[in-house]
Protein backbone atom coordinates (compact mmCIF):
# COMPACT_ATOMS: atom_id res chain seq x y z
CA UNK A 1 0.00 0.00 0.00
CA UNK A 2 1.52 3.51 -0.73
CA UNK A 3 0.27 6.61 1.34
CA UNK A 4 1.50 9.85 -0.27
CA UNK A 5 4.19 8.56 -2.29
CA UNK A 6 5.90 6.36 0.84
CA UNK A 7 5.17 2.86 1.27
CA UNK A 8 2.89 2.42 4.29
CA UNK A 9 5.68 0.50 6.70
CA UNK A 10 8.20 3.44 5.57
CA UNK A 11 9.68 4.85 8.39
CA UNK A 12 8.76 8.39 7.48
CA UNK A 13 5.35 10.32 8.53
CA UNK A 14 2.99 10.41 6.06
CA UNK A 15 2.98 13.97 4.40
CA UNK A 16 -0.30 16.12 6.06
CA UNK A 17 -0.99 17.84 2.53
CA UNK A 18 -3.90 19.73 4.43
CA UNK A 19 -5.47 23.25 3.99
CA UNK A 20 -4.67 23.60 7.67
CA UNK A 21 -1.61 22.22 7.07
CA UNK A 22 -0.48 24.28 4.05
CA UNK A 23 -1.67 27.59 6.60
CA UNK A 24 0.23 26.45 9.53
CA UNK A 25 3.59 25.58 7.62
CA UNK A 26 3.29 29.39 5.82
CA UNK A 27 2.30 31.22 9.37
CA UNK A 28 4.94 29.52 10.78
CA UNK A 29 7.93 31.86 9.96
CA UNK A 30 5.44 35.27 10.02
CA UNK A 31 7.20 37.93 11.83
CA UNK A 32 4.54 40.03 13.34
CA UNK A 33 6.81 43.06 13.52
CA UNK A 34 6.61 42.91 9.81
CA UNK A 35 3.37 41.57 9.37
CA UNK A 36 -0.69 41.86 10.69
CA UNK A 37 -2.15 38.70 12.33
CA UNK A 38 -4.84 37.74 13.11
CA UNK A 39 -7.19 34.32 13.41
CA UNK A 40 -10.13 32.59 15.28
CA UNK A 41 -7.43 30.93 17.82
CA UNK A 42 -9.28 29.27 20.59
CA UNK A 43 -12.52 30.78 19.16
CA UNK A 44 -12.58 28.96 16.31
CA UNK A 45 -16.07 27.61 15.13
CA UNK A 46 -17.19 24.14 16.55
CA UNK A 47 -18.95 21.45 14.05
CA UNK A 48 -22.43 22.67 14.83
CA UNK A 49 -21.66 26.38 14.36
CA UNK A 50 -20.17 25.92 11.09
CA UNK A 51 -23.25 23.44 9.91
CA UNK A 52 -25.11 26.39 10.94
CA UNK A 53 -23.39 28.26 8.12
CA UNK A 54 -23.90 26.18 5.68
CA UNK A 55 -27.27 25.85 6.20
CA UNK A 56 -27.80 29.42 5.61
CA UNK A 57 -25.08 28.95 2.51
CA UNK A 58 -27.64 26.40 1.20
CA UNK A 59 -24.69 23.90 0.49
CA UNK A 60 -21.61 21.89 1.69
CA UNK A 61 -18.30 23.52 1.71
CA UNK A 62 -15.26 20.97 0.66
CA UNK A 63 -13.53 19.40 3.67
CA UNK A 64 -10.43 21.14 3.30
CA UNK A 65 -11.98 24.91 3.66
CA UNK A 66 -13.89 23.18 6.61
CA UNK A 67 -11.26 21.59 8.64
CA UNK A 68 -9.30 25.11 8.18
CA UNK A 69 -11.94 27.07 9.05
CA UNK A 70 -12.74 24.85 12.72
CA UNK A 71 -8.83 25.24 12.94
CA UNK A 72 -7.27 28.13 15.28
CA UNK A 73 -6.05 29.69 11.70
CA UNK A 74 -9.88 29.59 10.39
CA UNK A 75 -10.46 33.41 9.96
CA UNK A 76 -7.08 34.24 9.27
CA UNK A 77 -5.82 38.03 7.87
CA UNK A 78 -2.22 38.49 7.39
CA UNK A 79 -1.28 42.25 5.63
CA UNK A 80 2.64 43.66 5.60
CA UNK A 81 2.45 46.71 7.59
CA UNK A 82 2.40 50.15 6.03
CA UNK A 83 5.83 50.93 7.29
CA UNK A 84 7.16 47.68 5.63
CA UNK A 85 5.23 47.76 2.36
CA UNK A 86 4.14 51.00 1.88
CA UNK A 87 1.12 51.39 -0.36
CA UNK A 88 1.92 51.85 -4.35
CA UNK A 89 1.67 55.46 -5.62
CA UNK A 90 -0.64 56.00 -8.35
CA UNK A 91 0.73 55.69 -11.92
CA UNK A 92 3.63 53.40 -10.67
CA UNK A 93 4.21 50.32 -12.77
CA UNK A 94 5.66 47.60 -11.96
CA UNK A 95 4.83 43.47 -11.07
CA UNK A 96 1.55 42.39 -9.64
CA UNK A 97 3.19 41.21 -6.88
CA UNK A 98 4.38 44.46 -5.57
CA UNK A 99 0.44 45.46 -5.35
CA UNK A 100 -0.78 42.78 -3.28
CA UNK A 101 0.37 43.27 0.53
CA UNK A 102 -1.78 40.61 2.10
CA UNK A 103 -4.62 37.31 2.42
CA UNK A 104 -7.89 37.50 4.31
CA UNK A 105 -9.26 34.27 4.43
CA UNK A 106 -13.25 34.96 6.07
CA UNK A 107 -13.90 33.03 9.15
CA UNK A 108 -16.68 32.36 11.30
CA UNK A 109 -16.27 33.09 15.87
CA UNK A 110 -17.67 35.19 18.11
CA UNK A 111 -14.76 37.41 18.24
CA UNK A 112 -14.11 37.54 14.87
CA UNK A 113 -14.23 41.24 13.40
CA UNK A 114 -17.18 42.37 10.86
CA UNK A 115 -14.68 42.82 8.26
CA UNK A 116 -13.43 38.86 8.49
CA UNK A 117 -16.51 37.37 9.47
CA UNK A 118 -17.71 34.39 6.68
CA UNK A 119 -21.56 35.55 7.36
CA UNK A 120 -21.34 39.25 7.25
CA UNK A 121 -19.50 38.34 3.63
CA UNK A 122 -22.34 36.23 2.24
CA UNK A 123 -25.16 38.44 3.43
CA UNK A 124 -23.32 40.94 1.47
CA UNK A 125 -22.68 38.93 -1.49
CA UNK A 126 -26.42 37.69 -1.78
CA UNK A 127 -27.27 41.55 -1.40
CA UNK A 128 -25.70 42.04 -4.75
CA UNK A 129 -27.01 39.50 -6.41
CA UNK A 130 -25.53 35.50 -6.49
CA UNK A 131 -27.08 32.93 -4.71
CA UNK A 132 -24.47 29.67 -5.40
CA UNK A 133 -21.66 31.28 -4.66
CA UNK A 134 -19.76 32.06 -0.68
CA UNK A 135 -17.05 34.31 -0.61
CA UNK A 136 -14.15 32.87 1.39
CA UNK A 137 -10.86 35.25 0.65
CA UNK A 138 -9.84 38.56 -0.09
CA UNK A 139 -6.53 39.27 -1.87
CA UNK A 140 -5.37 42.42 0.06
CA UNK A 141 -4.33 45.09 -3.00
CA UNK A 142 -3.27 48.72 -3.13
CA UNK A 143 -6.75 50.26 -2.86
CA UNK A 144 -5.77 53.40 -5.20
CA UNK A 145 -4.62 51.55 -8.01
Amino acid sequence: MITNGAPADSAQPALDTSAKARMWAALGPVEVDLFEVYSAGPDAPTEDEFAAYETELGFRLPDDFRDLSMSSVGGVYVCAREEVWPEGVEGYVGPAWTFLRGLMVFGISVEMPDWLDLRLRLREARERGPSNFAPVFKLIRNPRL
